[in-house]
């Protein structure tokens, strides 16, 4: 549950008139099988799968995504995580993995001027970071504890 001022809740309304959705999971249900950019305006706490159709882009925009389950994201579609936001965002997960990929799955972006940096997105998850058996694109950010590769 969030608690937010008339002021805030102002501001999100302002800037964001036409698509608001009260949690991740119902953004991503709204994408369908189309390409669509989701930022961020507030911490959550739950997991959710990105289907094998669907082209996300999340900017975390400095806000952090913690899992409920044994991932914070089952991607098997096309994901591009970023962040632009000033404070560093993070997908997180207390119980094991923070993103399970088996789709194309991009963290950061790859720029024409590169600025690579180190920080963000972060992606903490207790037994791994990232969990891949699909495509893997680095650009920007960093990942703890591992990254699982599976090959066939």
């Amino acid at each position: 549950m969030w608690l937010l001022t008339e002021e805030q809740i102002k501001e999100i309304e302002e800037k964001y008139p036409d698509d608001k959705y009260e949690n991740l999971e119902s953004a991503i249900e709204a994408c369908n099988n189309n390409q669509c950019t989701i930022e961020m305006v507030l911490d959550t706490n739950e997991s959710v799968d990105i289907l094998d159709m669907q082209d996300v882009t999340l900017d975390l925009n400095g806000k952090t995504v913690t899992g409920t389950r044994d991932y914070t994201i089952l991607n098997s579609g096309k994901l591009i995580i970023k962040d632009l936001g000033e404070t560093v965002g993070s997908i997180t997960n207390e119980n094991a993995v923070s993103i399970k990929n088996t789709g194309t799955l991009t963290l950061g972006e790859l720029e024409e001027e590169l600025e690579v940096s180190t920080i963000k997105p972060n992606i903490v998850g207790n037994t791994s970071g990232i969990e891949t058996s699909g495509t893997f694109n680095f650009y920007d950010g960093n990942y703890s504890k591992f990254m699982k590769v599976q090959t066939e």
